[in-house]
C-alpha cells in the first residue's frame, strides 16, 4: 500500500513537472509569434517604419481637440508597435477629461492618465464635476498641481471652490461653465493664478457669499464673458473687484454693467485694450460715460457694439469721423441689433467711413429687416473696391451678396 501511494506521487510530480516544461515551450513559443508578428507588422505598416518623433506628431494629429480617455486606449490596443508608440508620446496624455468616465472611477483613471504625460504641463477639463468625487479629484491632482496650465471646469459649487486651495503658479488659461458660485471666492481662486493670461465665465451666476477683497492681477490679458463662438452670457458683476492693467481683448455680453461701472473699472485699470465687445443698455451709446470710457482706450482695433431692444443713434458715427482722438487706432467696427434710420442714417455712416478710409479695415452692420437703396450699396462698393471689407447683414443673408458686393 505504501510502495503504491508513494509510486503515484512520483509520477503525479512528474507529470506536473512535465506540464510546466510544456508551459514554458508554449509561452516560448507564443513569444516567438509575437516577435514574428511585430516585425511583419514593421514591415507591412508604415507608421512602425517611421521615426518615432514623426510617427507620434502623426498621432497628435490624429486625436479630436479634447480626447477622451477612451478614444486614446484606441492606440494602446492596436497593436504592440502603436502601444509602445502611444506610451513614449505623452502629448498624447496632455490633455485630461472626465468625458465618458464614470466619476467613481475617475480618480484611478486620472493617476494613469498623469503617469503617461510624464512631466508635461496638463490641460483638465472637467465637465461633470460633482460635489461627492470632486475632493479625491484634487487629492489625486495635488502633486500635479504646479503643471496645470488650462483648466475647463463645470459645474463648479461653493464647496469645491473652497476646497481649491492650491497655488495655480502654472494656470494661464481658466474657463467657468454653468455654475453659480460666489464672487469671494472666485476672486480669491485668480488670486491663486498669478500667471493667468485668459479667463472666461460661460453661463456663471455670482452671488455674494461676503464682500471680495479688491484683486488688482497683473498678468491677465483676456477676459470674456461668454466664449465668442457661443450664445451663452454671464453675469459680469465680478468684474466690479478687478483692475486688470494688462488686458487686451474685454467681452461683455450683457447689458447689467452700467456705463459708469465700465468707466470706473477702464480707469482703474487703464488697460492696453485691442477688442472690446459690450452690449450695451438703451441710450448707452452716446453717453458721456461711454464716450469717456472709449477715450480711455486709444489703442483699441476691434470694436463691437450690441445695442438691442432701441434704435441706434447714427450721430455716433459723426462723433467718431470728426473726433480725431476717439479711436484713432479703430480697424474693425461691427454694431449690431440697431433698426433703420433712412437715408439720413446712411449718409452718416458714408461719411464715417470717407473720414476713416485710410486706417479703417473692415465695418460690418447687422440691420433686422433692413434694405439697401441704389444709390447707398453703390457708394459702400466704392469703399470695398478700395479694400475695406464691409457688410450690412439682415440676419439672414448678406445684403451685399443681393448687390453682387459680396467676397469674391
Amino acid at each position: 500500500m505504501f510502495s503504491s501511494v508513494h509510486t503515484l506521487r512520483r509520477r503525479v510530480n512528474s507529470l506536473v513537472d512535465a506540464i510546466e516544461r510544456q508551459k514554458d515551450v508554449l509561452r516560448n513559443l507564443e513569444r516567438q509569434c509575437s516577435d514574428a508578428q511585430s516585425e511583419l507588422n514593421a514591415l507591412l505598416d508604415p507608421m512602425a517604419r517611421l521615426p518615432i518623433e514623426i510617427a507620434s506628431d502623426i498621432l497628435l494629429q490624429a486625436i479630436p481637440t479634447r480626447p477622451t480617455w477612451d478614444s486614446l486606449l484606441i492606440f494602446l490596443r492596436v497593436c504592440r508597435a502603436w502601444s509602445n508608440l502611444a506610451v513614449a508620446t505623452p502629448f498624447l496624455w496632455s490633455t485630461i477629461t472626465d468625458s465618458g468616465i464614470p466619476q467613481a472611477q475617475f480618480a484611478t483613471v486620472l493617476e494613469k492618465w498623469l503617469s503617461l504625460a510624464r512631466g508635461l504641463p496638463l490641460s483638465l477639463i472637467l465637465r461633470n464635476a460633482h460635489p461627492s468625487t470632486f475632493p479625491d479629484t484634487l487629492q489625486t491632482l495635488d502633486a500635479h498641481t504646479p503643471r496645470i496650465q488650462s483648466m475647463d471646469l463645470s459645474p463648479l459649487h461653493d464647496e469645491d471652490l473652497r476646497l481649491m486651495t492650491h497655488t495655480f503658479d502654472g494656470l494661464t488659461s481658466l474657463t467657468i461653465y454653468r455654475s453659480r458660485i460666489p464672487s469671494d471666492l472666485c476672486v480669491e481662486l485668480l488670486r491663486r493664478a498669478p500667471n493667468l493670461v485668459e479667463l472666461s465665465f460661460v453661463e456663471v451666476q455670482f452671488h455674494a457669499a461676503s464682500m471680495p477683497r479688491h484683486l488688482t492681477h497683473p498678468t491677465l490679458q483676456h477676459l470674456h464673458f461668454r466664449r465668442p463662438d457661443t450664445y451663452y452670457y454671464s453675469d459680469t458683476a465680478i468684474i466690479q473687484f478687478l483692475t486688470l492693467p494688462a488686458l487686451q481683448s474685454l467681452f461683455l455680453s450683457r447689458s447689467d454693467i452700467t456705463e459708469e461701472e465700465l468707466l470706473d473699472f477702464l480707469a482703474r485699470s487703464a488697460p492696453p485694450l485691442r477688442q472690446l465687445h459690450v452690449r450695451l443698455q438703451e441710450d448707452d451709446v452716446c453717453s458721456e460715460a461711454i464716450v469717456a470710457s472709449l477715450r480711455l482706450v486709444p489703442e483699441l482695433t476691434h470694436l463691437e457694439v450690441i445695442h438691442p431692444d432701441s434704435e441706434y443713434d447714427y450721430s455716433t458715427f459723426d462723433l467718431w469721423a470728426h473726433d480725431p482722438y476717439l479711436l484713432p487706432a479703430l480697424r474693425n467696427l461691427t454694431i449690431a441689433d440697431f433698426y433703420y434710420h433712412g437715408l439720413e442714417g446712411y449718409r452718416r455712416v458714408l461719411d464715417f467711413l470717407a473720414k476713416r478710409r485710410a486706417s479703417l479695415r473692415s465695418l460690418q452692420l447687422i440691420v433686422p429687416g433692413e434694405v439697401l437703396d441704389d444709390a447707398t450699396a453703390a457708394a459702400l462698393r466704392v469703399f470695398q473696391d478700395e479694400g475695406m471689407d464691409i457688410h450690412v447683414d439682415t440676419g439672414k443673408e448678406d445684403l451685399f451678396s443681393m448687390f453682387g458686393m459680396g467676397d469674391d
